[in-house]
Protein backbone atom coordinates (compact mmCIF):
# COMPACT_ATOMS: atom_id res chain seq x y z
CA UNK A 1 0.00 0.00 0.00
CA UNK A 2 3.33 2.57 -0.42
CA UNK A 3 2.12 5.71 -2.03
CA UNK A 4 -1.77 5.25 -1.78
CA UNK A 5 -3.48 7.78 -0.17
CA UNK A 6 -6.91 8.52 0.98
CA UNK A 7 -9.42 10.42 -1.40
CA UNK A 8 -11.54 13.20 0.22
CA UNK A 9 -14.78 13.97 -0.42
CA UNK A 10 -17.54 16.50 1.81
CA UNK A 11 -19.10 13.04 3.07
CA UNK A 12 -15.42 11.47 4.23
CA UNK A 13 -12.64 10.01 3.20
CA UNK A 14 -12.46 6.98 0.58
CA UNK A 15 -9.82 4.88 1.71
CA UNK A 16 -7.81 2.87 -1.11
CA UNK A 17 -8.34 -0.56 -1.76
CA UNK A 18 -5.64 -3.12 -1.39
CA UNK A 19 -4.91 -7.01 -1.93
CA UNK A 20 -8.35 -9.00 -2.36
CA UNK A 21 -10.87 -6.25 -2.27
CA UNK A 22 -9.75 -5.00 1.28
CA UNK A 23 -10.12 -1.22 2.21
CA UNK A 24 -6.97 -0.17 4.25
CA UNK A 25 -6.48 3.13 6.34
CA UNK A 26 -3.60 4.71 7.67
CA UNK A 27 -1.83 7.24 9.20
CA UNK A 28 0.88 6.63 7.23
CA UNK A 29 -1.15 8.22 3.95
CA UNK A 30 -0.63 11.41 5.69
CA UNK A 31 3.05 11.15 6.23
CA UNK A 32 6.09 12.11 3.34
CA UNK A 33 7.74 8.95 2.26
CA UNK A 34 10.39 10.96 1.85
CA UNK A 35 10.57 12.21 5.31
CA UNK A 36 11.94 9.78 8.43
CA UNK A 37 9.44 9.48 11.04
CA UNK A 38 10.85 8.80 14.96
CA UNK A 39 9.40 8.98 18.62
CA UNK A 40 10.61 12.01 20.38
CA UNK A 41 9.52 10.91 23.36
CA UNK A 42 11.38 9.04 26.69
CA UNK A 43 11.86 5.02 25.34
CA UNK A 44 10.50 3.49 28.93
CA UNK A 45 7.16 5.02 27.86
CA UNK A 46 4.59 3.64 25.09
CA UNK A 47 4.38 5.68 22.67
CA UNK A 48 0.69 4.22 22.26
CA UNK A 49 -2.09 5.78 23.16
CA UNK A 50 -0.54 7.95 25.65
CA UNK A 51 -3.95 10.41 26.61
CA UNK A 52 -7.07 11.19 25.45
CA UNK A 53 -6.31 13.65 22.85
CA UNK A 54 -4.31 10.76 20.86
CA UNK A 55 -7.07 8.28 21.35
CA UNK A 56 -9.35 10.59 20.38
CA UNK A 57 -7.35 11.50 17.31
CA UNK A 58 -7.20 7.89 16.05
CA UNK A 59 -11.28 7.69 17.11
CA UNK A 60 -11.76 10.61 14.53
CA UNK A 61 -9.61 9.53 11.77
CA UNK A 62 -11.44 6.24 11.91
CA UNK A 63 -14.88 7.72 12.18
CA UNK A 64 -14.27 9.79 8.96
CA UNK A 65 -13.43 7.29 6.35
CA UNK A 66 -16.12 5.70 4.30
CA UNK A 67 -15.66 2.45 4.93
CA UNK A 68 -19.11 1.16 3.25
CA UNK A 69 -21.06 -1.78 4.50
CA UNK A 70 -19.90 -3.79 7.02
CA UNK A 71 -20.30 -7.87 6.77
CA UNK A 72 -19.29 -9.16 9.99
CA UNK A 73 -18.72 -7.34 13.83
CA UNK A 74 -15.87 -8.65 15.96
CA UNK A 75 -17.19 -8.99 19.37
CA UNK A 76 -17.75 -11.31 22.23
CA UNK A 77 -20.77 -13.34 23.95
CA UNK A 78 -20.90 -10.75 26.80
CA UNK A 79 -20.16 -7.25 24.80
CA UNK A 80 -23.22 -8.72 22.76
CA UNK A 81 -25.42 -11.07 24.16
CA UNK A 82 -27.28 -13.66 22.26
CA UNK A 83 -30.73 -11.74 23.37
CA UNK A 84 -30.05 -8.61 21.14
CA UNK A 85 -27.70 -10.03 18.15
CA UNK A 86 -31.10 -10.30 15.83
CA UNK A 87 -31.20 -6.41 16.02
CA UNK A 88 -27.64 -6.45 14.22
CA UNK A 89 -27.32 -6.25 11.02
CA UNK A 90 -23.62 -7.64 10.34
CA UNK A 91 -22.75 -10.62 10.91
CA UNK A 92 -21.39 -11.39 14.83
CA UNK A 93 -17.99 -13.05 14.60
CA UNK A 94 -16.71 -14.25 18.69
CA UNK A 95 -13.41 -13.63 19.53
CA UNK A 96 -12.71 -15.19 23.28
CA UNK A 97 -12.84 -11.25 24.23
CA UNK A 98 -13.40 -8.44 22.36
CA UNK A 99 -9.72 -6.86 22.79
CA UNK A 100 -6.37 -8.42 24.75
CA UNK A 101 -2.91 -7.00 25.24
CA UNK A 102 0.46 -8.53 25.46
CA UNK A 103 1.96 -10.34 28.77
CA UNK A 104 3.54 -7.71 30.71
CA UNK A 105 7.45 -7.68 31.27
CA UNK A 106 8.65 -10.43 34.04
CA UNK A 107 7.75 -8.81 37.24
CA UNK A 108 7.66 -10.96 40.60
CA UNK A 109 4.78 -12.02 42.26
CA UNK A 110 3.73 -9.73 44.68
CA UNK A 111 2.29 -10.74 48.32
CA UNK A 112 -1.12 -9.15 48.86
CA UNK A 113 -0.67 -5.38 49.73
CA UNK A 114 -3.23 -5.77 52.31
CA UNK A 115 -1.87 -8.27 55.14
CA UNK A 116 1.28 -5.44 55.54
CA UNK A 117 -0.68 -2.59 55.24
CA UNK A 118 -3.57 -3.43 57.68
CA UNK A 119 -6.23 -1.93 55.55
CA UNK A 120 -7.73 -2.53 52.14
CA UNK A 121 -6.65 -0.66 48.88
CA UNK A 122 -8.46 -0.11 46.09
CA UNK A 123 -7.71 0.97 42.67
CA UNK A 124 -9.01 2.72 39.78
CA UNK A 125 -6.36 2.86 37.12
CA UNK A 126 -8.55 4.14 34.26
CA UNK A 127 -8.63 7.78 32.50
CA UNK A 128 -9.61 10.33 34.22
CA UNK A 129 -13.32 11.21 32.31
CA UNK A 130 -14.36 7.38 32.82
CA UNK A 131 -14.46 8.31 36.34
CA UNK A 132 -18.41 9.00 36.76
CA UNK A 133 -20.79 10.47 39.03
CA UNK A 134 -22.53 7.39 39.38
CA UNK A 135 -19.19 5.58 39.95
CA UNK A 136 -17.81 7.65 42.70
CA UNK A 137 -21.19 7.63 44.16
CA UNK A 138 -21.01 4.12 44.47
CA UNK A 139 -17.22 3.41 45.27
CA UNK A 140 -18.11 5.98 48.45
CA UNK A 141 -20.52 3.69 49.76
CA UNK A 142 -17.77 0.81 49.73
CA UNK A 143 -15.36 2.96 51.48
CA UNK A 144 -18.03 3.54 53.62
CA UNK A 145 -18.67 -0.06 54.08
CA UNK A 146 -15.11 -1.04 54.80
CA UNK A 147 -13.19 0.70 57.49
CA UNK A 148 -9.74 2.23 56.49
CA UNK A 149 -9.95 0.94 53.33
CA UNK A 150 -8.07 4.07 50.73
CA UNK A 151 -8.55 4.17 46.84
CA UNK A 152 -5.81 5.14 44.57
CA UNK A 153 -6.40 6.74 41.68
CA UNK A 154 -3.97 6.91 38.66
CA UNK A 155 -3.97 8.77 35.49
CA UNK A 156 -1.52 11.00 33.67
CA UNK A 157 -4.39 13.97 34.17
CA UNK A 158 -4.28 13.73 37.67
CA UNK A 159 -0.66 15.81 37.09
CA UNK A 160 -2.82 18.57 36.67
CA UNK A 161 -3.88 20.28 40.19
CA UNK A 162 -7.01 21.22 38.61
CA UNK A 163 -8.22 18.35 37.72
CA UNK A 164 -6.40 16.20 41.05
CA UNK A 165 -8.49 18.90 42.84
CA UNK A 166 -11.66 18.44 41.35
CA UNK A 167 -11.74 14.50 41.57
CA UNK A 168 -11.07 14.95 45.26
CA UNK A 169 -13.98 17.35 45.62
CA UNK A 170 -16.61 15.23 44.39
CA UNK A 171 -15.63 12.15 46.64
CA UNK A 172 -15.51 14.63 49.75
CA UNK A 173 -19.24 15.81 48.53
CA UNK A 174 -20.17 11.95 49.12
CA UNK A 175 -18.66 12.13 52.58
CA UNK A 176 -14.90 11.03 51.99
CA UNK A 177 -12.50 12.11 54.01
CA UNK A 178 -9.51 13.50 51.76
CA UNK A 179 -6.57 11.04 53.63
CA UNK A 180 -8.83 8.32 52.09
CA UNK A 181 -7.65 8.94 48.62
CA UNK A 182 -4.43 8.90 46.52
CA UNK A 183 -3.70 10.03 43.17
CA UNK A 184 -1.03 9.53 41.48
CA UNK A 185 -0.57 11.28 37.69
CA UNK A 186 2.05 9.88 35.12
CA UNK A 187 4.99 7.38 35.62
CA UNK A 188 7.20 5.08 32.90
CA UNK A 189 5.18 1.97 31.97
CA UNK A 190 7.82 -0.23 34.37
CA UNK A 191 6.90 1.79 37.35
CA UNK A 192 3.20 1.98 36.48
CA UNK A 193 3.11 -1.86 37.11
CA UNK A 194 4.92 -1.77 40.16
CA UNK A 195 2.34 0.48 41.32
CA UNK A 196 -0.72 -1.82 40.04
CA UNK A 197 0.43 -4.44 42.32
CA UNK A 198 0.79 -2.34 45.13
CA UNK A 199 -3.16 -3.11 45.05
CA UNK A 200 -5.46 -5.14 46.58
CA UNK A 201 -8.81 -5.33 44.41
CA UNK A 202 -8.95 -3.04 41.20
CA UNK A 203 -12.43 -0.98 40.77
CA UNK A 204 -14.21 -0.71 37.09
CA UNK A 205 -15.47 2.53 36.15
CA UNK A 206 -18.65 2.75 34.60
CA UNK A 207 -20.43 3.39 32.49
CA UNK A 208 -17.58 3.77 30.16
CA UNK A 209 -15.24 0.52 31.59
CA UNK A 210 -11.61 -0.66 31.43
CA UNK A 211 -9.83 -2.01 28.46
CA UNK A 212 -6.27 -2.21 29.26
CA UNK A 213 -6.52 -1.31 32.23
CA UNK A 214 -8.70 -4.17 33.26
CA UNK A 215 -6.46 -6.51 31.56
CA UNK A 216 -2.67 -5.55 33.32
CA UNK A 217 -4.07 -5.44 37.10
CA UNK A 218 -5.68 -9.34 35.73
CA UNK A 219 -2.16 -10.57 34.35
CA UNK A 220 -0.39 -9.14 37.71
CA UNK A 221 -2.60 -11.06 39.80
CA UNK A 222 -5.06 -7.87 40.97
CA UNK A 223 -8.73 -9.19 40.61
CA UNK A 224 -11.12 -6.40 39.05
CA UNK A 225 -14.61 -5.74 40.28
CA UNK A 226 -16.73 -5.34 37.19
CA UNK A 227 -20.49 -4.18 36.08
CA UNK A 228 -22.28 -5.06 33.49
CA UNK A 229 -24.16 -2.30 31.90
CA UNK A 230 -26.73 -1.82 28.50
CA UNK A 231 -23.88 -1.17 25.68
CA UNK A 232 -20.42 -2.01 24.25
CA UNK A 233 -19.18 0.15 26.10
CA UNK A 234 -20.42 -0.48 29.68
CA UNK A 235 -19.78 -4.70 29.17
CA UNK A 236 -16.28 -4.85 27.91
CA UNK A 237 -14.49 -4.18 31.18
CA UNK A 238 -17.03 -7.65 32.42
CA UNK A 239 -16.35 -9.28 29.30
CA UNK A 240 -12.85 -9.08 30.56
CA UNK A 241 -12.64 -10.30 33.52
CA UNK A 242 -15.44 -12.96 32.70
CA UNK A 243 -12.77 -14.11 30.10
CA UNK A 244 -10.00 -14.43 32.44
CA UNK A 245 -12.35 -17.09 34.62
CA UNK A 246 -13.68 -14.33 37.18
CA UNK A 247 -17.01 -14.60 36.41
CA UNK A 248 -18.57 -14.32 40.54
CA UNK A 249 -16.44 -10.96 40.22
CA UNK A 250 -18.64 -9.45 37.52
CA UNK A 251 -22.27 -7.73 38.74
CA UNK A 252 -25.27 -7.20 36.87
CA UNK A 253 -26.44 -3.67 39.36
CA UNK A 254 -24.50 -1.28 41.61
CA UNK A 255 -25.45 -3.37 45.26
CA UNK A 256 -23.96 -6.23 43.81
CA UNK A 257 -21.17 -4.37 42.40
CA UNK A 258 -19.89 -3.15 46.50
CA UNK A 259 -21.00 -6.77 47.91
CA UNK A 260 -18.45 -8.31 45.61
CA UNK A 261 -15.83 -5.89 47.03
CA UNK A 262 -16.86 -6.31 50.12
CA UNK A 263 -16.94 -9.78 50.11
CA UNK A 264 -13.74 -10.50 49.15
CA UNK A 265 -12.10 -7.67 50.80
CA UNK A 266 -12.76 -9.35 54.07
CA UNK A 267 -11.40 -12.44 53.00
CA UNK A 268 -7.72 -11.72 53.33
CA UNK A 269 -6.53 -15.74 52.71
CA UNK A 270 -9.28 -16.05 49.86
CA UNK A 271 -7.90 -12.84 48.27
CA UNK A 272 -4.28 -13.61 48.56
CA UNK A 273 -5.04 -16.94 47.05
CA UNK A 274 -6.33 -15.91 44.34
CA UNK A 275 -3.54 -13.17 43.33
CA UNK A 276 -0.64 -16.53 43.75
CA UNK A 277 -2.44 -18.38 40.90
CA UNK A 278 -4.66 -15.21 38.77
CA UNK A 279 -1.58 -14.84 36.29
CA UNK A 280 -1.34 -18.47 35.59
CA UNK A 281 -5.02 -18.49 35.10
CA UNK A 282 -5.23 -15.46 32.68
CA UNK A 283 -1.98 -16.81 30.57
CA UNK A 284 -4.02 -19.86 30.31
CA UNK A 285 -7.16 -18.26 29.23
CA UNK A 286 -7.94 -18.39 25.01
CA UNK A 287 -8.31 -14.57 25.93
CA UNK A 288 -5.66 -13.77 28.30
CA UNK A 289 -2.99 -15.84 26.15
CA UNK A 290 -1.96 -13.30 23.02
CA UNK A 291 -0.67 -16.50 21.27
CA UNK A 292 -4.25 -18.46 21.25
CA UNK A 293 -5.95 -15.72 20.91
CA UNK A 294 -4.32 -14.77 17.51
CA UNK A 295 -5.02 -18.16 16.05
CA UNK A 296 -8.63 -16.97 17.42
CA UNK A 297 -8.49 -14.09 14.92
CA UNK A 298 -6.73 -16.05 12.01
CA UNK A 299 -10.02 -18.36 11.80
CA UNK A 300 -12.05 -15.88 11.75
CA UNK A 301 -10.35 -14.22 9.09
CA UNK A 302 -9.98 -17.52 7.01
CA UNK A 303 -14.29 -18.03 7.65
CA UNK A 304 -14.71 -14.73 6.74
CA UNK A 305 -12.94 -15.58 3.08
CA UNK A 306 -14.30 -18.58 2.46
CA UNK A 307 -17.65 -17.08 3.12
CA UNK A 308 -16.56 -14.36 0.31
CA UNK A 309 -15.45 -16.55 -1.96
CA UNK A 310 -18.54 -19.62 -1.65
CA UNK A 311 -21.48 -15.92 -2.25
CA UNK A 312 -18.76 -14.76 -4.80
CA UNK A 313 -19.08 -18.31 -7.10
CA UNK A 314 -22.88 -18.43 -6.33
Amino acid sequence: MTGQSLTMTPDGAIPPVGPLGIKVASMDFFLDPASPVRWKGPMDVSPVWLGLMEMNVIREFLADVMWGELDYLLADPVVIPAEVRSLFAEKIHDLPALITIEPPPQIPPSPLPMLANGYVTFGVFNRADKISDSAISVWSRLLQAVPGAVIVMKHSALDDALVRDALIARFVASGIPEDRLRCIGASPRGEHLKLVSTIDIMLDPFPQNGGISTWEPLQLGVPVVSKLGNGHASRCGGAIVIAAGLDDWVAQDEEGYIEIAKRWASNPEELAALRARLPQQVLSSAAGNSVTYTRHVEVGYRKFWRDYCASASG
